[in-house]
């Protein structure tokens, strides 16, 4: 228990971020629902349309949010010792 205790500072920030990511997701998948049954009318179209809609944001979010040619993200690589 006091490990979990003594890392709480460290893990702040991580949890504000998955918060944050869990609030998002909600409120796509509320406004996603709301749209299907706006648009229902009998038909898989509706569905259809809001799950292409989606994608499409998601491609934009990864063009021109995140554009090809940034900084590379720092990765570490831990080398074996012998």
């Amino acid at each position: 228990m006091m490990l979990v205790m003594g890392s709480a500072p460290i893990l702040a920030p991580i949890a504000g971020a998955s918060a944050l990511f869990g609030t998002l997701q909600y409120s796509a998948a509320t406004i996603s629902s709301v749209l299907v049954a706006r648009l229902h009318d009998g038909s898989p179209w509706p569905m259809a349309a809001v799950i292409g809609g989606c994608g499409v944001l998601g491609w934009c979010a990864g063009r021109f949010v995140f554009p090809a040619g940034g900084p590379e993200p720092h990765v570490s690589v831990v080398e074996p010792v012998d």
